[in-house]
């Protein structure tokens, strides 16, 4: 979630065809084209592995006749490696190995998560796995470029919605036995279909406040493909495997907590993306990683009892089908900024070891292991284990919940502070045990 001030607002037409133009632009200087076609397939000639071999500056790395089985992104990785000798590199795992991982956010621009991220290459754990990368990577295009690196060198592939270069998987690809489909997207405020805040006095407009519309440039006949065909022909090659997509933006607005609870009330103008939201359905995933918001997220833990209840229509629910919302479970796991993990990371974290476990081995989050072919259990996370206490209620736009009361100025008689009707907890007490001690610490340093 970038938040910087901004003046150039976008036109509502454009908004709305989800393109991730900002991304686009930095591919673009970084000389990676918008390329669709699908790289998971074998490389299959010679004249093609020594061709990606010298594309990678590797022609005195060692090659033989299996390697004409890799795939272009585990022939990158290999070659980005460095390694002298094949035969102690990381060969890529059969395609139901591995396991897949997700993480968003990650924001490397700042040098505390650049250190977390060189860690995944040094710590070696990864080699056989594969990563989703979910966007807000960095605003600068030379740490773009090494913290893809660094991903090549450290997982078997990663999946990325722009830029193909070092062999970044933007299409549709078979990664540790599930098929992943990168969705390209951008937010527009109609998606916000809540009721705004009122009675209170010197909230901001979200374009005065995010980095997206100071950096964002608009240029005439943009275009977006969204692989569809690709997706299509893996499910058909591959029947029995999962799919998981993945965006930056959110696609459903239960996905984030209501305004009264937002730091800035406006930010539900520039998080989501209705033509996102109509892709992930007519794909019909098992899991849909997500980002933007920095909220760790899990799918929510409810019945078909109660999507009959009286709180799924307060929360705009009733009747969807299962425990999920409409049969897709949905997952962020945000590294953040390092000042919010010190402050907040209860509502962060995803589980108890993301992002804050795992010391000199640090892992981005778990979503389906390949060898025993499930997907990983249900993570705690503070504001989807909040929801599932309390139902959503956005007409209470007169509220704003304590913190968010502070910075802004209640009209009299109007605004009032508060969590809401029976809300006994606030948010950072439903995330996983593991955070507790440290957001304490934090609320005791700004208290004392």
């Amino acid at each position: 979630m970038a938040r910087r001030r901004g003046h150039e607002r976008v036109g509502s037409a454009r908004e709305k065809r989800g393109c991730a133009v900002a991304h686009e632009a930095a591919s673009r200087r970084l000389g990676c084209g918008p390329e669709t076609a699908t790289i998971s397939s074998p490389v299959g000639s010679w004249e093609e592995l020594h061709r990606i071999a010298a594309e990678h500056f590797a022609d005195d790395l060692p090659v033989d006749e299996g390697m004409l089985s890799w795939s272009k992104a585990s022939l990158a990785a290999y070659f980005e490696s460095g390694v002298n000798s094949h035969a102690t590199a990381s060969r890529p795992s059969e395609p139901g190995q591995g396991r897949l991982y997700a993480v968003s956010d990650v924001h490397t621009d700042k040098p505390e998560n650049m250190a977390w991220w060189r860690r995944l290459e040094e710590c070696g754990a990864h080699r056989a796995d594969s990563l989703i990368l979910a966007g807000d990577v960095s605003h600068r295009p030379d740490v773009l470029l090494e913290t893809l690196q660094i991903a090549a060198r450290a997982f078997r592939t990663v999946h990325f919605a722009t830029c193909a270069r070092l062999g970044v998987c933007t299409a549709p690809a078979l990664a540790a036995g599930a098929i992943v489909v990168p969705i390209l997207s951008w937010h527009h405020p109609s998606w916000d279909t809540e009721p705004d805040i009122s009675g209170w006095r010197g909230i901001p407009p979200v374009e005065r406040c995010l980095m997206d519309y100071h950096m964002t440039r608009w240029p005439p006949g943009v275009r977006q493909e969204d692989g569809s065909a690709a997706a299509a022909e893996l499910r058909r090659l591959h029947p029995s495997a999962p799919v998981v997509t993945a965006s930056h933006f959110v696609p459903r607005v239960e996905l984030s907590p209501e305004k009264r609870y937002l730091f800035l009330p406006t930010l539900a103008k520039a998080i989501g993306s209705e033509p996102l939201r109509a892709r992930v359905e007519a794909l019909r995933p098992d899991v849909h990683v997500f980002g933007h918001t920095h909220f760790g997220w899990r799918p929510p833990l409810r019945t078909r009892a109660w999507h009959r209840s009286t709180a799924a229509r307060h929360c705009g629910l009733a009747g969807c089908r299962d425990a999920t919302l409409d049969g897709v479970r949905y997952v962020q796991a945000a590294l953040s900024y390092p000042e919010e993990r010190r402050g907040r990371l209860g509502t962060i974290a995803t589980g108890d070891h993301f992002p804050h476990g795992g010391g000199d081995e640090p892992a981005p989050l778990l979503v389906w292991d390949g060898a025993a072919r499930e997907f990983a259990p249900r993570y705690r996370a503070g504001w989807s284990a909040f929801y599932d206490a309390n139902p959503r209620r956005p007409a209470l736009t007169h509220l704003l919940a304590p913190y968010v009361a502070s910075r802004y100025q209640a009209e009299p008689g109007v605004g009032e502070v508060g969590w809401g009707p029976g809300v006994t907890q606030p948010a950072w007490q439903f995330g996983p045990p593991s955070t507790h001690s440290t957001e304490r610490a934090a609320r005791a340093e700004r208290e004392g």
